[in-house]
């Protein structure tokens, strides 16, 4: 049997019914994999963000550890100064600071999350506040983050934050 298009004079025989159901079939299997791959993807790369600050707010410096790729690649950007290489920045930069930090509180926001391929980036909002060294401190700033897939983990590979801008102080008028 042959069905007749409309309007046309091509034949459509009801053999190739079936192939043209598995066709369609196996292209909206591959399109729904696909954004359930990224789906995925966005829920990991979340997850590495949020474990990232809740490890500073419990000081767990293992757990931030097992975020962070341990290699060179590793850059971090903070206060107007680099860190090159996950070592560099684990020992001079992390470490110190985590271990004079108390009472950390590190709520973060409005996360955005773009993937690429093996590459992701990420930018938030933080508000960052504790002790430091004794002394009480209370900054907020917008960060970006990126990362790379490796082995199958999404691993942060450079993290720069910047604090918002506090305001001038007024200075007084001069005594006349």
């Amino acid at each position: 049997m042959q069905i007749l298009r409309s309007g046309s004079r091509k034949r459509l025989s009801l053999t190739s019914l079936p192939v043209l159901a598995l066709t369609l079939m196996i292209g909206g299997a591959l399109a729904w994999r696909s954004t359930s791959a990224a789906a995925d993807d966005e829920a990991a790369i979340r997850a590495v963000v949020t474990q990232h600050a809740a490890a500073h707010e419990t000081g767990e410096l293992a757990t931030i550890e097992k975020l962070w790729v341990h290699d060179d690649t590793a850059t971090v950007a903070e206060g107007g100064s680099f860190n090159y290489g996950w070592t560099d920045f684990r020992d001079h930069h992390l470490r110190p600071e985590i271990e004079a930090m108390k009472n950390v509180k590190f709520p973060i926001e409005d996360i955005k999350v773009h993937v690429k391929g093996s590459l992701a980036w990420v930018t938030y909002s933080y508000r960052m506040s504790g002790e430091y060294k004794g002394r009480q401190f209370d900054n907020a700033g917008a960060a970006t983050m990126v990362l790379e897939k490796r082995d199958g983990a999404w691993l942060i590979v450079h993290e720069h934050t910047s604090a918002k801008r506090r305001p001038s102080p007024i200075p007084k008028p001069a005594d006349k």
